[in-house]
């Protein structure tokens, strides 16, 4: 782990192999998002595309604190990193949390799609974490310190 905290552009540019990988396994599988009588269904590929586009960005803005001479904040790496990983997985794992429902009389026994819930909590998580990147990125930039 400190080798990841240390150097975490190779990670993030690991993840960008990752995401192109799970690409071609979810190739075929489609997200479809509800929202107030509307559907909009995209492949779950460009999805990892896209993570894989950004993690792309952020292996980059790492990778010119390195190059910079500059270390980023071990903690807000670390932050950064363990929630980046979380929204990966809740990615990954969206339609094995059948498990989440609410418990009444009305609705026991029904199994409830909360794909997109999770997705949408991924999708949080992944804001967040880039919100941590950010900071952790320009308070290591502008610092006067290695």
């Amino acid at each position: 782990m400190r080798k990841i905290i240390r150097k975490p552009h190779l990670f993030f540019f690991g993840l960008i192999l990752i995401s192109i990988l799970l690409s071609f396994f979810f190739k075929n599988e489609e997200v479809s998002i509800n929202y107030y009588g509307s559907s909009i269904v995209a492949q779950l590929k460009y999805v990892y595309y896209l993570s894989a586009f950004f993690f792309c960005l952020i292996g980059f803005n790492y990778f010119s604190l390195h190059w910079a001479n500059k270390t980023p904040k071990k903690s807000l790496t670390l932050i950064h990193i363990v929630l980046q990983v979380l929204s990966l997985i809740l990615l990954i794992t969206r339609n094995n949390w059948s498990w989440l429902h609410a418990v009444n009389q009305t609705n026991k026994g029904i199994v409830l799609d909360n794909s997109n819930f999770i997705l949408f909590i991924s999708f949080l998580i992944f804001l967040l974490a880039t919100f941590f990147h950010l900071i952790n990125f320009f308070s290591s930039l502008f610092s006067k310190s290695k």
